[in-house]
């Protein structure tokens, strides 16, 4: 029982800490997926000379701060993937996973909604 105690009381600190986050995308192609139900719907690639790519990196860089530990398992939704990470943008959240860790950051469906494969989502 205390050690179920120490793993709530572990939780719940984790879980109000925000950090900074200094993650920019890899160089090279990355990949857009989309899943609806659980089903891959579609999937593309972002090169890294398009807009997507130069929105997305853009977006990383003013949201590096407000970020939380995660340890939850989410469902995909819109992910970016590339060499070593992927960033699945799911109704209001961000989350990245990177170097063996995950994080959380709040977002609006119009943040991304700039992620689209042949002009539709």
């Amino acid at each position: 029982m205390k050690a179920v105690g120490l793993l709530v009381a572990s939780m719940v600190a984790l879980s109000g800490c925000t950090q900074s986050i200094h993650f920019a995308l890899p160089s090279g192609p990355l990949s857009l997926s989309f899943t609806v139900n659980g089903a891959p719907t579609k999937q593309c690639a972002i090169s890294q000379d398009s807009e997507q790519y130069k929105t997305l990196s853009a977006w990383l860089r003013t949201h590096q701060d407000g970020w939380q530990s995660s340890v939850v398992s989410y469902v995909p939704s819109v992910v970016v993937a590339g060499n070593g990470f992927n960033l699945n943008f799911l109704h209001s959240s961000a989350i990245l996973n990177h170097e063996g860790s995950q994080f959380t950051h709040p977002v609006s469906p119009s943040d991304y909604a700039f992620l689209v494969c042949g002009g539709n989502p």
